[in-house]
């Protein structure tokens, strides 16, 4: 199973301008071409490919508020993303990615009225960074 699933799991990069303290503001006036009183935020999470034409599944707390979404993929592709949509309260969130190149690898869903008490789950993703 992870063979077949493993190399639709990407790593999502995010950036998002937040709140700088004032305090902060004042010790290091400059920095970089960041707003008056905002600092640049990254983050990371991972994701699924959902289907070749560019859907991507993650949790909704990896892309919350995020001004710029960057997909890689396991061969070293990268793509600009786009926040479709999310669900806060699932902490689920839709990323869309405008694919070229080879096909994307797609990892596809299944059903939960097909699941019994006791099946074998496994978990992929992409822990803080740690490439396959």
């Amino acid at each position: 199973a992870v063979q077949a699933v493993g190399p639709s799991v990407v790593r999502i990069d995010t950036e998002r301008l937040v709140d700088r303290p004032a305090l902060e503001g004042y010790l290091f006036p400059d920095r970089g071409g960041e707003g008056d009183g905002q600092r640049r935020e990254s983050g990371q999470g991972s994701g699924v490919i959902l289907s070749e034409d560019g859907l991507i599944m993650t949790n909704a707390h990896v892309v919350k508020n995020a001004a710029k979404v960057t997909v890689t993929l396991i061969d070293g592709r990268t793509f600009d993303g786009l926040v479709r949509g999310t669900d806060e309260f699932m902490d689920l969130a839709a990323i869309r990615i405008k694919p070229s190149g080879k096909p994307l690898p797609t990892a596809p869903l299944g059903r939960s009225d097909e699941l019994q008490v006791g099946d074998w789950a496994i978990a992929i993703g992409n822990a803080v960074g740690l490439d396959s």
